[in-house]
């Protein structure tokens, strides 16, 4: 009822086919056209808050562009700008909590390939630096892609 009200009930909302669950599931394409024709003569924001207004749960979905357009997301630092040696400069999702006695978490950004071969193969495997020159050179740890591999 309360959505019903939120879009102006319409006469379509009143009829026999859309009276129960049931009705609506087995009607659920002429149902989703009609829904349709009220939202699209408005923004997705317009649509949240009128629902919302009305009691009906609603959020607008938001892009990737969206999110990066928001002022209040923009004014919470949600974002973060993080350096990569080979992409350049660019933003990531930050964050999500502000927490007033917490530290925010710093983020870098993703390791070029065979970045840290040798942390992983020496200090969490224990492997000795002989040995992991000895794997590279075998075959058994790479330490750039297989397609530069073959230039």
């Amino acid at each position: 009822e309360s959505f019903c009200h939120a879009i102006g009930d319409p006469l379509w909302t009143k009829e026999d086919r859309f009276n129960t669950f049931q009705k609506r599931l087995k009607n659920q394409s002429a149902l989703d056209e009609l829904v349709e024709s009220w939202t699209v003569e408005r923004s997705k924001y317009e649509v949240m808050e009128g629902l919302q207004m009305a009691g009906v749960a609603a959020g607008a979905v938001a892009t990737t562009k969206d999110l990066l357009d928001d002022p209040h997301l923009r004014s919470r630092g949600f974002f973060q700008n993080v350096q990569h040696p080979d992409a350049g400069s660019f933003e990531v999702i930050g964050s999500r909590a502000k927490l007033s006695k917490a530290s925010c978490r710093v983020f870098t950004p993703a390791p070029n390939f065979g970045q840290h071969t040798d942390y992983v193969f020496g200090n969490i495997l224990g492997m000795g630096q002989e040995d992991i020159q000895k794997a590279i050179e075998g075959g058994a740890i790479f330490t750039e892609p297989i397609e530069a591999q073959k230039e």
